[in-house]
């Protein structure tokens, strides 16, 4: 082969290897909002050494007004709609799922073949690498999609693990230590050997226990999380933004962090069989979410200053769930654009708080003997 054979064949070849890795790196509305603004410049680079000079003068303004034009889309949209600049649909953009009981859901059902959520959520442990894994270096490093990270009994202190890069974990400041935050990971199960045997615990007050971030197919079964020793904190135990079934199952979340769970702009959310105690600020905030489930667990001997939180939501059930002998300076359920927001079963006694709180229906459970604080 020839000198100027190889050079042709090496072009050919880098035109193939370039254009997939551009495709693929345009995976966001600002992603291609760029793209379509550099080519656009790119075409106009040409035409500035073939025009005359008075239109040389319209091409500046082009060079010039095309990115303060994005530049003001992109300011726009990060300030009413940051989700849209990730590509991210609100939750009020989703289709809706009814609640179980609801006169219509037979019909739904039918129509879109299934309960939507964590339910159908599948466990498939033939497709899902299992790694076990007994401190928290092993469990950073294990973190990942499609695997199941089994962690042996005994406790994990995530500030043993040291801040660097890693492709599905980031740290977090917080004032004093770092928030394990995990992101962009799907069909990942992180479960104890044993039932509340495995303890996951963070001694820095102002950090959450685990973060979970634009994630899929998520599944926290059987462990036990907070932060260590108690006392007062600032920071949460489990936080959840921009993701899609996540699931905690069999699992105790306690304080002294501020709230079990806080989650945000995030979709089919399970909370099963679980227990949330002695947090030091409130509950729960949900904010922007969709489809939210408490089932069969206890909220109890949590205080201070909120119980749930619920704002800009959809869908929200309490099935067979205990609200329980806990203390707040504001109502108990703080319910704003949100709905519908419902009880079925359960029971929601024994608390101390100016009211029990507006929008919720607690019609078919047992809501008795709170007492104004």
């Amino acid at each position: 082969m020839t000198q100027e054979e190889e050079s042709e064949s090496t072009q050919i070849a880098s035109r193939e290897s370039t254009w997939p890795a551009v495709i693929s790196a345009v995976r966001t509305p600002l992603g291609f909002f760029s793209l379509v603004v550099l080519m656009i410049e790119a075409a106009l680079v040409p035409l500035m050494f073939r025009v005359t000079e008075a239109n040389q003068l319209y091409l500046l303004a082009g060079f010039i007004g095309l990115p303060v034009l994005l530049i003001a889309l992109v300011a726009g949209l990060a300030a009413w709609r940051p989700e849209a600049l990730h590509g991210i649909r609100p939750p009020s953009a989703l289709p809706p799922r009814p609640l179980e009981g609801d006169a219509q859901a037979t019909e739904h059902l039918a129509l879109e073949g299934g309960r939507d959520g964590a339910e159908d959520m599948p466990l498939r442990p033939e497709k899902m690498e299992r790694i076990q894994v007994s401190n928290a270096e092993q469990f950073i490093e294990a973190i990942g999609s499609d695997r199941i990270i089994e962690i042996v009994p005994g406790t994990i202190d995530l500030g043993d693990a040291r801040d660097r890069y890693l492709k599905y974990v980031r740290w977090e400041r917080n004032h004093d230590g770092h928030t394990v935050t995990i992101r962009n990971v799907s069909n990942l199960h992180i479960v104890g050997a044993q039932r509340n045997s495995a303890r996951i615990l963070v001694v820095p007050a102002y950090t959450y226990v685990l973060a979970f971030e634009d994630c899929e197919g998520i599944e926290l079964r059987g462990l036990t999380l907070g932060h260590a020793p108690s006392g007062g904190c600032t920071g949460g135990v489990v936080a959840v933004k921009n993701c899609e079934q996540f699931r905690v199952v069999d699992c105790k979340l306690f304080g002294c962090g501020t709230e079990g769970l806080t989650a945000i702009s995030s979709r089919a959310i399970r909370l099963e069989r679980s227990e949330v105690f002695d947090c030091t600020y409130g509950i729960a905030t949900i904010t922007g979410c969709r489809d939210v489930e408490f089932r069969s667990s206890k909220f109890h001997h949590n205080r201070q200053f909120h119980g749930f939180v619920i704002n800009d939501c959809e869908y929200v059930e309490f099935i067979d769930s205990e609200v329980i002998a806990n203390t707040s300076t504001e109502p108990l359920f703080q319910v704003t654009s949100s709905w519908p927001v419902r009880f079925r079963g359960g029971k929601v006694v024994s608390n101390t708080c100016p009211s029990v709180g507006a929008g919720v229906d607690f019609s078919s459970t047992e809501v008795a003997h709170n007492r104004a604080s």
